[in-house]
């Protein structure tokens, strides 16, 4: 049987068709173009949580530093001056949430916490038998719906907006469905072709164009917030208020 699972992931990986699918958030209009100086001198920390559905705690904690790194390019090329704050172990995040928030004010103006996670897996196993019996004609599927969770605050820890964005992503494997769109990507462009690659690439685009507009969402309510903190100015007192004396 294990070897029947080798000849299995061999082909899949080998004849992958990856789809995605936007959900919620991530098609939302926006206003920001990314690549404007939209954050010229702001001072942004960005925090990546690894995910906790999976079981190789070293990948998770591989997959959240990627992100984070992405996330700060995307915000260092529009005038940020980005600090990364990684979380190696998701279960350590609780008990240094605070001390790290304490911590904050020193490092950023705002503060990017992202939380990627696992919403559901569906792998019709029923499908195997048929893709071995056809010599991968017909396909083998899976499908992972996902959610990126974001929230902004400033560097007091004082919450200024939080979304939730989720996308699903289809793969099929098989010579069958990887012949097929491989006929059908002779009429695509290049940016729309069927490929594991430019799938990776649109969810890129939709999600980093959404954590601009959030983050310049939650800067224009910070500088609210701190012109609405300040104290309002001394009034200026006239002569006979400052002496005392009457004309």
């Amino acid at each position: 049987m294990s070897a029947v699972f080798r000849v299995l992931v061999i082909l899949v990986l080998t004849g992958c068709i990856r789809v995605y699918h936007p959900l919620t958030g991530l098609h939302d209009p926006i206003v920001v173009d990314p690549r404007y100086p939209n954050f010229e001198g702001l001072g942004v920390t960005v925090r990546c949580l690894p995910r906790d559905d999976l079981n190789d705690r070293a990948k998770a904690s591989e997959e959240a530093s990627t992100l984070c790194d992405r996330v700060s390019q995307l915000f260092e090329t529009q005038g940020a001056v980005v600090t990364v704050s990684d979380v190696v172990d998701i279960d350590d995040f609780d008990e240094e949430e605070e001390e790290e928030e304490e911590e904050a004010p020193l490092d950023a103006d705002l503060v990017m916490e992202i939380r990627s996670r696992l919403v559901h897996k569906r792998q019709p196993f029923f499908t195997i038998p048929f893709f071995l019996a056809s010599f991968t004609v017909l396909p083998v599927v899976e499908e992972r719906t996902f959610a990126i969770d974001v929230a902004v605050r400033d560097g007091n820890g004082f919450l200024l907006l939080q979304d939730s964005y989720q996308g699903r992503v289809v793969s099929r494997g098989g010579i069958g469905p990887w012949l097929f769109n491989k006929l059908g990507d002779l009429g695509r462009a290049k940016e729309d072709r069927l490929t594991v690659a430019a799938s990776r690439r649109r969810f890129s685009e939709d999600l980093y164009r959404q954590l601009s507009q959030q983050l310049f969402d939650a800067m224009l309510r910070w500088r609210v917030v701190r012109e609405g903190n300040r104290p309002a100015p001394s009034a200026v007192l006239s002569p006979v208020q400052t002496t005392g004396e009457t004309p």
